[in-house]
This record gives structure tokens, C-alpha cells and sequence, in this order.
């Protein structure tokens, strides 16, 4: 292309201004993509390129005599180390394919396994459950639970109950013995807010509700002559267990605390 129409276009272009299609604005048209939304000026990129291409061609044109074959070599060499270049990327890409499949066949093998040993979990808490052997049921729940995440089982929310009556149980033998530091109390709170919140949860079995409703009498009052001893706190706890779904808090049994030693 002749030189001199490259340089009329180039000086019509910088002197000019276009409308960006994209976004609308405004620049000159000399710029190969929109300074606003990045958006290709096809005619000034053109331009561009031209210009490269005439300026490679000059310098061609100006190559002393000989550099043809230093040219030519430096290609090989060039193509040989693009080559080696390529080959190492494929290597590295295959690798990692190939460690990811490992680990994703892995993964996949973990998943099955441990939905097999909860769904064998389950149909052992089920027979407990229908058998209504609950002891037995909250000791293979509790041991279980260290290795699998069952705590989607429809009757987990009894065992959290059972165990928390269990565990008040004990505090209240060792009271007779010694009084309870704050940790102690604040776990026997926790633990009677907990049966207390049983009925604030939507996904437990009606007759799990019942069955902790004819047993919570004892903690409930321990709970509000101990604890609760307003209305106004028994009904701002009670809120907040609605809220969390039965599930207290434990950070704010201790906060219960604290203000009860002041």
C-alpha cells in the first residue's frame, strides 16, 4: 500500500472523532479501541496494522547482503525452541489432567463411601429408634457421630434432647458434692435451653416434641429459678430460641452469666 495514503489516513484519523457504538462516547479516531469501554475501532486497528506490515517490509528490503541465512537460522532456532517450549506445556497440561482424574476418582470413591456408612448409620438408629431402646440409640448416635455426619437424621434433634437431660443429670449429682464453676453452669444452661428449644424446631417428628415435653418439666424450672428468673428474660431467650430454630447459643449463656455475677 503506498506509503503516502497510509500518512493522509493516519493525519485524517488523529484529526477526526468517532461515536463508540458500544457505550456512545466520544474520542479520536486515530486510537485503535475505545479508551471507555475497550471496544475495537476496526478502521484505525486496520490502519495499525498496515503500518506494521509496511514497516517490516522496509526493514527487509534494508537487510544487508548475507542476513538471509542468519535469518533463515535464526527461524530454526526459533521454531526448535517454540517446539521445546509447546512440548513442555502439553507435558505439564497432562500431568495435571491426569493428577486431577486421580483425585476427582478419589473424591468420587470418599463420597459413595461415606454416603454407604451413613446410610448404614441410619437404618442402625432406626431400628433403636423403632425399638425405642434409647439409650442405646443416643450412645450409637453420639459414637457414630465422630466419623460420619449424621446430623441430618430425622431423630437427631432427640438425641440432642436425651443427652442434654443426661448431662444436666450429672451436674446436679455433682453440685451435691461441690458447687459448679461458671464453665459448669454455663453448660448446664446451655444443655436446658436445649430441651427447652426442641419445640421451636420445625424438623422434629411430632412425637419426638412429645416425648421431651412429658420429661423437660425438671429442667425447664432448674432453668428459669437458676437462670431465667424474669419473665422478660424467660421471653427473650424463648425469642431467640424461635429464631435459630430451638438452637441456643452458647456465648450467650456465658453473657447470662457474667451479668449474674455482677
Amino acid at each position: 500500500m503506498d506509503p503516502y495514503f497510509i500518512q493522509m489516513s493516519n493525519f485524517i484519523l488523529q484529526s477526526a472523532k468517532i461515536i463508540c457504538p458500544n457505550c456512545g462516547g466520544e474520542y479520536d479516531a486515530s486510537l485503535t479501541c475505545c479508551p471507555y469501554c475497550g471496544t475495537q475501532n476496526d478502521e484505525a486497528a486496520e490502519k495499525e496494522y498496515l503500518g506494521r506490515i509496511g514497516k517490516i517490509n522496509r526493514n527487509l528490503r534494508n537487510l544487508p547482503k548475507g542476513s538471509g541465512e542468519q535469518l533463515a537460522g535464526s527461524a530454526a532456532r526459533g521454531v526448535r525452541r517454540a517446539v521445546l517450549i509447546i512440548a513442555l506445556i502439553v507435558g505439564t497440561v497432562l500431568l495435571a489432567f491426569g493428577i486431577w482424574r486421580a483425585y476427582s476418582k478419589n473424591e468420587v470413591n470418599k463420597h459413595k463411601s461415606d454416603y454407604t456408612a451413613v446410610q448404614e448409620c441410619y437404618k442402625q438408629l432406626d431400628a433403636y429408634y423403632e425399638a425405642g431402646d434409647y439409650d442405646a440409640m443416643c450412645a450409637y448416635y453420639q459414637e457414630a457421630s465422630e466419623d460420619h455426619d449424621i446430623y441430618h437424621w430425622k431423630h437427631a434433634r432427640l438425641c440432642y434432647a436425651l443427652d442434654a437431660m443426661q448431662e444436666v443429670d450429672e451436674y446436679w449429682q455433682q453440685e451435691k458434692e461441690a458447687p459448679l464453676d461458671a464453665n459448669d453452669l454455663a453448660e448446664v444452661m446451655y444443655c436446658e435451653l436445649e430441651i427447652a428449644g426442641v419445640q421451636y424446631d420445625s424438623d422434629a417428628p411430632d412425637q419426638d416434641v412429645a416425648y421431651v415435653d412429658e420429661r423437660k418439666d425438671a429442667y425447664i424450672d432448674d432453668l428459669n429459678t437458676r437462670f431465667l428468673t424474669t419473665p422478660e428474660l424467660q421471653k427473650q431467650f424463648a425469642d431467640d430460641l424461635k429464631e435459630y430454630g430451638g438452637v441456643p447459643s452458647y456465648e450467650q449463656c456465658q453473657k447470662r452469666l457474667k451479668e449474674m455475677q455482677k
